[in-house]
């Protein structure tokens, strides 16, 4: 292979890379039929990557400066319009009435004392929770 058809297979490759590549622009260089539109589509494409390398490098470096804008006022009002809230526990049970039970003081000691693998708390209360709504469930009905 001589030097003329080496170089004539670069150009051949360099065409199809052009050609079947997803960059925009540079099917349209690969396509065009004559120089100067060639030129046009080259012309073109570089300096849309050149702008969109500038654009990229100036987000970058304003990015980097970290920069931090506050802006706050101080407003003073003579009368202050509450609206109108009602908060509403409808937890039907009483954490001061749980913690004076036996069987409560009777979990947190098995808990702290690392019996049962330190898991014992979870089960008691577990259970302890299910038979309560269980009462109050029934007592609600009767």
């Amino acid at each position: 292979m001589d030097e003329s058809e080496r170089k004539r297979s670069r150009l051949d490759q360099v065409r199809d890379f052009c050609a079947d590549t997803s960059a925009h622009g540079l099917s349209r260089v690969a396509a065009a039929k004559s120089w100067p539109g060639r030129l046009f589509w080259m012309a073109v494409f570089l300096s849309a990557s050149v702008f969109s390398i500038y654009q990229i490098s100036k987000s970058f470096a304003t990015y980097f400066q970290y920069p931090t804008k506050t802006d706050f006022s101080i407003t003073i009002k003579e009368q202050l319009h509450f609206p109108a809230v009602t908060v509403c526990n409808i937890n039907p049970f009483k954490h001061s009435e749980i913690v004076k039970t036996a069987f409560w003081q009777a979990m947190v000691s098995i808990s702290f004392s690392g019996e049962r693998g330190g898991w014992g708390l979870y089960f008691y209360l577990y259970f302890y929770i299910t038979i309560t709504l269980f009462r109050a469930v029934k007592n609600a009905v009767n």
